[in-house]
C-alpha cells in the first residue's frame, strides 16, 4: 500500500512517519519500526491496531538535543489522539476505539525493580486488571520494533510477578473495594453530591498507599476528618 501510493490516500499519517529517524537503540525509521511492532503483536485486532499506530505521533513531537538526540516527549498522547481520529475515519466501534488508545496511552510505562507495592497497585487501577497482558504483549511487540528481532522488555517478568502477587493479596483496586459507599457517608451527615465523590476518591487514593486502612470504622474516621477540614461550610 505504501509503494503503490494507496496507504497515502487511506492513512496519511502513517507516510508521515516514513525517515522519521530516531536514533538510540533504534534500527528503523518511525514507519519502519511500527510495522515490525505490527508484525510482532499476537493475532489480536485491537493489539495489532495499537502496535500499527502506537508511535504514529513521533513526528510532530520530535525534538533534536545539543548533543544530536531526539526526544519524542508526550508522544504516547499525541499519538493515542491521531489513532482515534483514524479510526473514526475507519468507522471503527466506539469500543475498539477506547481500547486500543489507551493500549497507546498507557505504553510508556517504565517499571523499576525498586517500585513499591502501592506504586504497583497504582499501575494495575490505571491500566486496568483485565488489559495488563495485552499492554504486556504491546510491549513486547515495541521491543522486538526496535531492532527487528525477538526480544523481552527489560523487567518484564519480574513485574508480571510483582503484579500477580499484589493481585493475589486481595486489595482494593477500585471505590466499589471500600469498605464504605457513598450511602454510608451520607448517614454520616455528609450532603449527597459531588462532595460524596471527592471523599470516596480521597479514601480510595489513601487505601492504595496503605491497604490495611481498608476497614469500615478506620475510613469512617477518615471520612469524617476529611470533611470537616475540606468541606464543611463554616
Amino acid at each position: 500500500m505504501e509503494g503503490t501510493s494507496l496507504l497515502e490516500l487511506l492513512i496519511p499519517e502513517l507516510v508521515a512517519c516514513r525517515g522519521v529517524e530516531q536514533k538510540g537503540m533504534h534500527r528503523f525509521d518511525v514507519l519502519d519500526h511500527l510495522y515490525y511492532t505490527c508484525d510482532a503483536c499476537p493475532p489480536v485486532l485491537e493489539i495489532r491496531l495499537a502496535g500499527l499506530f502506537h508511535d504514529i505521533g513521533k513526528p510532530l513531537v520530535r525534538a533534536e538535543k545539543e548533543n544530536g538526540v531526539y526526544t519524542f516527549y508526550n508522544h504516547e498522547n499525541v499519538s493515542a489522539e491521531i489513532c482515534e481520529k483514524i479510526m473514526e475515519r475507519l468507522r471503527f466501534p466506539h469500543k475498539t476505539i477506547r481500547f486500543v488508545t489507551h493500549l497507546i496511552r498507557q505504553h510508556m510505562f517504565h517499571y523499576e525493580p525498586e517500585w513499591t507495592d502501592a506504586a504497583v497497585r497504582r499501575f494495575i487501577v490505571r491500566v486496568g486488571e483485565d488489559t495488563i497482558e495485552d499492554l504486556f504483549a504491546l510491549r513486547y511487540a515495541d521491543s522486538c520494533g526496535i531492532s527487528g528481532k525477538n526480544c523481552c522488555p527489560q523487567n518484564i517478568d519480574e513485574f508480571r510477578r510483582r503484579i500477580l502477587k499484589v493481585l493475589q493479596e486481595n486489595h482494593a483496586f477500585s471505590l466499589k473495594d471500600l469498605a464504605i459507599n457513598g450511602n454510608d457517608l451520607i448517614s454520616l451527615g455528609i450532603p449527597s453530591g459531588q462532595i460524596i465523590g471527592k471523599i470516596l476518591s480521597e479514601l480510595f487514593e489513601t487505601v492504595l498507599d496503605d491497604p490495611k486502612l481498608n476497614s469500615r470504622e478506620t475510613l469512617t474516621d477518615i471520612a469524617k476528618a476529611v470533611y470537616e477540614k475540606r468541606y464543611r461550610e463554616k
